[in-house]
């Protein structure tokens, strides 16, 4: 090498380590003029965990976000994959760090600072390529290595497998009507041809609305058991990730997969995680939802590939989602009635040793309004206290101790009850079961309890008759029987307590349903769904008309204790003394004293 090329070398070292230094000597002297601190993610990650952190801001649309330490000072961390994950957890645990979306303000400053970042962190990858030519190194592959890095960092590394599904249409029950409609599905997926030649479509999308417990998970489940597919399983929380970009990459990635596996069902459950209404205000997640709309647009007729999405809450879902062309089918999955009760039982009590007295038509009648995930849980609960018990056969009252658990919660043996907590339980339950027997007698006291059980001190266990439509003066009679307990407290024992809260909410939410979703105080208007503005208008309105529904029936069920206090107190007394009384014993007693 010539003398010229070496000072020529030399030269170009030296301004590039000038360069440098000059780089350098700026970084560190704006750094110590605003002490900011600049953490590795991993850094902050173990900060957080240490308990140094104590609030994160992340700004809308950027990729650094700024933490506050315990002792005031601030920082900067880049937001990887990793931590973003990190901070999605931290808030699904409601973890005491404060996590907060803010609109991002970029100063001059921040711009200067961005940019001397971006430099110190290009800088090794400039030498890395530089070395890397001087070594007669592709420079396509460094660069193709480094994008594959920056995809992998903002979500690309999400992969999604499917879960092999054993449930079969004998394993669902109590929904044969709504069955009905998933099974064409099946055939769809089976024998596409036979639909194709007449000119009809598979159906692109499923949605399924119903009460938590009611079968939705378990009807898709059963759906890709019998067609024999892959099912891909997914909650709408895992696309919600509030950061941007992140969960739109995991819809894409998520339908990729599904079409590369195709014939096959994509399932989202709590599908209102994803899908609220891009104009509710309480929507995080615009960008998923939208590049959830594409997907499902982008759909061909020979893709074969279903959408079955669940919620409870259909009525915050954006319109342009649910809309047919997206989801043609929507399918209502309501609580059981006694009839579809005895068959979920059923199904739960195959492999299950119970008692000859033991039938699922009674026990049916026991459990209104219990979803058929409790009446499972009920024949669990039983067969484990059976089993505790040292039985070989689950017998009736383990049933019944199965049935207090799912409703109220574990009895607490080892709680010592005071004799005025133990009186005041007694006066309460005995004021709901006289108010009851007194407006609608036809109605069954199952048992009542003074047994402490979960949150409560006591239970009554009523019957409340499987209807399809909720009637005025039932639900009127029902508010009267939430009041019971707290009216009889207040006339016999002349005090209130706290323990009436579970009713006093009951009664509430009933009356705001009687106005704002029946129309049953006297006006016409009820909530309607997608219309925010004018929904929390008539909630503002809605209290008023609410509270005079409550005192109404305050009112009523006050007159008719007052009437019968005797009888309140002699029940309340029998109670104290054996602290359970079953259906037969409820029902001698009103008879007897009413």
């Amino acid at each position: 090498m010539s003398e010229a090329k070496k000072r020529g070398r030399i030269r170009r070292i030296g301004i590039l380590i000038l360069i440098v230094a000059i780089i350098s000597i700026i970084a560190i002297k704006t750094h110590s003029q605003n002490e900011v601190i600049h953490l590795r993610y991993d850094e902050a990650i173990e900060y957080i965990k240490d308990g140094k952190i104590s609030r994160v801001e992340v700004p809308e649309g950027g990729n650094t976000a700024t933490i506050t330490m315990t002792d005031g000072s601030k920082g900067k961390v880049l937001i990887s994959e990793t931590f973003a994950e990190f901070l999605q957890k931290e808030i699904d645990n409601d973890s005491k760090i404060e996590v907060e979306i803010v609109a991002e303000e970029t100063s001059l400053f921040d711009t200067i600072s961005l940019i001397i970042s971006l430099i110190f962190s290009l800088f090794p990858f400039l030498l890395l390529i530089y070395f890397a030519k001087r070594m007669n190194k592709s420079f396509s592959n460094v660069e193709g290595s480094f994008g594959k890095t920056i995809e992998e960092m903002m979500g690309g590394n999400y992969k999604v497998k499917p879960v092999e599904s054993n449930v079969r249409f004998t394993d669902v029950a109590g929904i044969d009507e709504e069955m009905e409609q998933l099974k064409e599905i099946v055939d769809f997926l089976r024998n596409p041809e036979k639909y194709r030649l007449m000119g009809a479509r598979i159906p692109k999308g499923v949605l399924m609305n119903g009460e938590p417990g009611t079968g939705k998970t378990l009807m898709a489940k059963a759906i890709a058991g019998e067609a024999d597919v892959p099912f891909f399983q997914e909650n709408g929380s895992n696309f919600d990730e509030k950061f941007v970009g992140v969960g739109a990459d995991r819809v894409r990635q998520l339908f990729k997969t599904a079409r590369e596996n195709a014939p096959c069902i994509i399932f989202i459950d709590e599908f209102d995680s994803i899908a609220q209404s891009r104009y509710s205000g309480h929507s995080y997640s615009e960008q998923t939802l939208n590049e959830l709309l594409a997907e499902m647009d982008g759909f061909e007729s020979g893709d074969n590939v279903v959408v079955i999405a669940a919620t409870n809450h259909i009525e915050v879902l954006d319109s342009a989602i649910t809309r047919r062309g997206r989801f043609d089918r929507h399918i209502y999955v309501p609580m059981p009635d006694v009839t579809a009760r005895k068959e979920i039982l059923e199904v739960h009590a195959r492999n299950k040793k119970f008692a000859e007295d033991v039938i699922m038509a009674d026990i049916a009648r026991k459990t209104v309004g219990f979803s058929g995930a409790d009446l499972e849980s009920v024949l669990n609960e039983a067969t484990i206290h059976a089993v505790r018990q040292g039985k070989k056969y689950v017998s009736l009252s383990d049933i019944d101790e199965a049935i207090a658990i799912v409703l109220v919660g574990l009895e607490k043996k080892s709680k010592v009850v005071n004799p005025r907590d133990k009186e005041l339980t007694a006066v309460h339950e005995a004021g709901h079961a006289i108010v009851s027997a007194v407006v609608r007698p036809e109605t069954k006291n199952f048992g009542i309890s003074i047994v402490p059980r979960g949150g409560a001190g006591g239970y009554n266990f009523f019957d409340v008759s499987d209807t399809t439509y909720r009637r005025k003066k039932d639900m009127l009679k029902e508010i009267q029987v939430c009041y019971g307990g707290r009216i009889a407290e207040e006339i016999i024992l002349q005090d209130i307590s706290s323990g009436a809260i579970g009713d006093l909410e009951s009664a509430s939410k009933m009356a705001l349903q009687m106005v704002t979703r029946f129309a049953m105080d006297g006006t016409l208007m009820v909530k309607v769904g997608g219309e925010v503005e004018y929904n929390k208008v008539l909630s503002a309105n809605a209290s008023i008309q609410a509270e005079e529904i409550c005192k109404t029936a305050y009112e009523a069920a006050k007159a008719i204790v007052d009437a019968h206090k005797a009888q309140i107190l002699k029940l309340a007394t029998l109670l104290s003394e054996k602290e359970y009384l079953t259906q037969e014993e409820v029902a001698q007693f009103m008879k007897e004293n009413l």
